[in-house]
């Protein structure tokens, strides 16, 4: 990992801009909220997983309901058929959304690599300036030569490198 310090806003959005084509995951530590163009966005697979847990969940529960009253344990009330479907869709949507939302509850802390009770950036005694009065970036991936190239070329006021 490497850490780099800058004096302004405006060198640490350099900074990231340069990275941006080298594929290195960069997580920026500034004193206040930059704007959205200096973090590179992607899309997050969140609600993919959602929407697959919802639809397995749903689909599933309504064939263990089928199963049941078809197969399972047949019983033949006032003449209905064996398998009468509109009473299952109720049931059936209230937990597909369940596991949806469990899904989407365990897949961001999955995604965000959460709960996390040791973080490399919180060895790096500088960062402790960015709640203050400094804008610093930590790079990870990428090749740590060509990075340290890149922001050299941008002119940091510090530059350490860190073991991950």
């Amino acid at each position: 990992m490497i850490v780099a310090g800058f004096g302004s806003a405006e060198a640490l959005r350099r900074a990231v801009a340069s990275l941006a084509p080298e594929g290195a995951r960069v997580e920026t530590f500034t004193p206040d909220d930059l704007d959205e163009a200096t973090e590179p966005t992607k899309s997050s697979a969140v609600p993919i997983i959602m929407l697959g847990a919802g639809l397995l969940g749903g689909f599933g529960f309504f064939a263990l309901q089928a199963y049941g009253t078809m197969s399972g344990y047949p019983i033949n009330v006032g003449g209905r058929p064996d398998f009468s479907w509109p009473p299952f869709i109720v049931n059936a949507f209230e937990f597909g959304v369940l596991c949806a939302i469990g899904a989407g509850f365990l897949g961001f802390f999955a995604i965000n690599r959460m709960p996390k009770l040791f973080i490399a950036e919180d060895a790096c005694d500088e960062l402790r300036e960015a709640s203050r009065d400094g804008w610093f970036l930590s790079v990870r991936g990428g090749d740590p030569k060509r990075v340290r190239a890149l922001l050299d070329s941008v002119g940091p006021i510090a530059l350490k490198e860190w073991p991950e």
